[in-house]
């Protein structure tokens, strides 16, 4: 593999051709199992499975979009190395790094996004275990109490094809809750 260096301009060609070396064009098949997954940290979706800018720092045309925790993905492809999953998310598809995901079955996926109880982040970002969540995005309420509630937040997963819930206390100033 090619060094990169950041701070180039440029992207060589020989590089780009190493890109898409590791998408695994060759391995998709006619037909391909889909896997289901939600957003456990805020993650860009990228044109290529790397993290090397396309252009400079201020323009890097590699990076197509983000997601953010919470948000419900369909999974149809590994990259080489196992360390990127393709993805469709609600309007877009490209490379996720698979760390920022946790793998669930469709019911699962389903439930946490459409549970009707749910509080809504109204601040402009909070950080919750460590994560950086932004405006808009809705965690299922398990329960509550008093001034805070108790959510369901997707976390890495502790095993394969199981998506972990943790139970975390949200002080009300920061939500509001939908029923």
């Amino acid at each position: 593999m090619h060094e990169i260096d950041l701070k180039k301009y440029k992207v060589r060609s020989d590089l780009v051709k190493d890109f898409v070396s590791t998408t695994t064009i060759n391995g998709i098949k006619e037909e391909n199992e889909v896997k289901y997954a939600i957003v456990t940290s805020f993650a860009w979706i990228r044109s290529y499975p790397t993290i090397a800018y396309s252009d400079s720092y201020k323009t890097d045309r590699f990076q197509e979009t983000s997601v953010n925790v919470g948000e419900g993905l369909r999974v149809y492809h590994e990259s080489v190395d196992g360390k990127w999953c393709f993805v469709q998310a609600q309007n877009y598809n490209g490379w996720i790094l698979k760390e920022k995901i946790a793998f669930c079955e469709f019911s699962q996926m389903k439930d946490f996004l459409k549970e009707k109880d749910f509080a809504l982040v109204i601040s402009d970002y909070v950080m919750l275990e460590g994560e950086l969540v932004r405006m808009g995005q809705r965690f299922p309420i398990i329960n509550e109490a008093l001034d805070k509630f108790v959510i369901s937040f997707p976390m890495p997963n502790l095993s394969p094809v199981v998506i972990a819930i943790l139970y975390v206390f949200i002080f009300v100033k920061i939500i509001y809750y939908f029923n």
